[in-house]
C-alpha cells in the first residue's frame, strides 16, 4: 500500500503544471466594468503567450457588464485600435475566437472600459518547443530524484 501511495505522489509531481491550464483563453474579471480598481486583473490572464496559428478564445465572464476585446493601445482614456482583432460587443457568456496568425505583441483593451487592458503575445512555434525542452529537463531531474527515493526505500 505504501508503494502505491508513493508511486501515485510521484506521478502527480511529474505532470507539468501547464497540463492543468487552458493556455488559450482570456476572460474578463467580475465587476471589471464597474471600477478602475481591477488594475492588471481586469483580464485573466492579463498577459497570454501563444504560438502562431493557435486559436485564442476571449470570453466575457463578467456578470455585471458588456465588454469587448480590441487590439490596440490606450493613451490616458483615448483608445487607438490597430485593427488586428475586434470582438465587438460581448454579453455575459459570449466569446470571440481569434486565430493568432501574426507574430508579435498585441496590447488589447475593452472599448467600453478603457482601463481594462491586457497583452497577447504571439510567438514562433520554436519558442514553445524550447520551453517544453526546458520542462523536460526539469522532469528528468524529478525522475532522478524519484529513482533515488525508491532506492533509499528499498524498491
Amino acid at each position: 500500500m505504501k508503494a502505491v501511495i508513493i508511486i501515485a505522489i510521484a506521478f502527480v509531481l511529474l505532470i507539468p503544471i501547464p497540463v492543468f491550464a487552458d493556455p488559450h483563453t482570456i476572460e474578463t474579471a467580475n465587476d471589471s466594468g464597474l471600477t478602475l480598481e481591477c488594475g492588471t486583473q481586469c483580464y485573466t490572464p492579463n498577459t497570454l503567450t501563444v504560438d502562431v496559428g493557435h486559436i485564442v478564445t476571449m470570453t466575457n465572464t463578467d456578470e455585471t457588464g458588456i465588454h469587448t476585446f480590441v487590439s490596440g493601445n490606450v493613451y490616458g482614456f483615448t483608445a487607438i485600435p490597430d485593427g488586428e482583432f475586434d470582438s465587438g460587443m460581448l454579453n455575459l457568456g459570449e466569446s470571440f475566437d481569434y486565430n493568432a496568425n501574426t507574430v508579435g505583441k498585441f496590447p488589447f483593451y475593452c472599448s467600453l472600459h478603457v482601463w481594462m487592458q491586457g497583452v497577447l503575445i504571439v510567438q514562433e512555434a520554436e519558442a514553445e518547443e524550447e520551453t517544453m525542452m526546458e520542462e523536460q529537463k526539469d522532469t528528468t531531474s524529478w525522475f532522478s530524484w524519484i529513482s533515488d527515493l525508491f532506492s533509499w526505500i528499498g524498491f
